[in-house]
């Protein structure tokens, strides 16, 4: 039997639908594949590679940017640490105004401040270090102190500080005073005493009141009365005069 004479009369047997050209309709009918070719091949080694290197390089970063944190720290002038905390009374009360002061033992540097209006405090910017020695004081109450503390670089530390009320039996103070020279009423002009001596002693005739007034500056001896004398002092009239006997 012959076969079909094709074109140039050779023998052509039928075409499977594999071998087809891939892009010809009976090659997507019965689906055509392509081998993958090799620069398909070295781009995706290639890919897989630079992957392999990202994940090998990524836990050094974290690593170094951990260990370079201290030194950014510093970097951005970070070199002190903080104080800070409340001062209490005796029923947990706020207590404002009370004097917080922070010495560094080793050199003697002194931080202070005072207690805000809420009974807190901040002290900044304080040397890295220790120990230190907090003491807390208010009027009336008994001091407080904390000691041996250390500060790391870029540390908060707070404290929490209860004064209690000072009680003290105080003994018995007696005080006294005595006159100075200065406050005598004989050294003011403001009186005249007269003694006994003067008294017998005087030139008087009838040893009139108004006799013995003359002993007196700021008294004026006038002949306006029924008895011949009036007596006047300090320019007041002599109805203002009182004059007391003793004995």
């Amino acid at each position: 039997m012959v076969g079909p004479v094709i074109g140039d009369g050779s023998l052509s047997p039928p075409e499977s639908p594999v071998q087809g050209r891939c892009g010809t309709d009976r090659s997507r009918a019965a689906g055509c594949f392509r081998p993958t070719s090799h620069r398909s091949q070295v781009q995706s080694l290639n890919s897989l590679s630079t992957m392999k290197r990202w994940v090998t390089i990524l836990p050094l970063l974290l690593l170094l940017g951990g260990l370079a944190w201290p030194f950014a720290a510093l970097g951005q002038g970070v070199t002190s640490a903080t104080i800070s905390g409340e001062v209490l009374d005796e029923n947990e009360e706020a207590l404002p105004g009370a004097n917080i002061v922070a010495v560094h033992e080793p050199s003697g540097s002194r931080y202070g401040t005072t207690s805000g209006e809420s009974g807190n405090f901040t002290i900044a910017n304080v040397r890295v270090g220790g120990p230190y020695t907090i003491t807390v004081s208010f009027v009336g109450y008994q001091s407080k102190r904390e000691a041996d503390i250390q500060l790391d670089l870029g540390e908060r530390r707070r404290f929490s500080f209860q004064l209690q009320p000072q009680t003290e039996q105080l003994d018995e103070v007696e005080v006294t005073a005595q006159q100075g020279a200065v406050f005598d009423e004989s050294r003011k002009g403001l009186s005249t005493n007269i003694s006994e001596e003067e008294v017998e002693t005087a030139p008087t005739i009838d040893r009139s009141i108004a006799d013995f007034a003359r002993f007196t500056p700021q008294a004026i001896v006038g002949n306006d009365d029924d008895d011949g004398s009036s007596i006047s002092i300090a320019g007041q009239n002599n109805r203002y005069n009182s004059i007391f006997i003793d004995g």
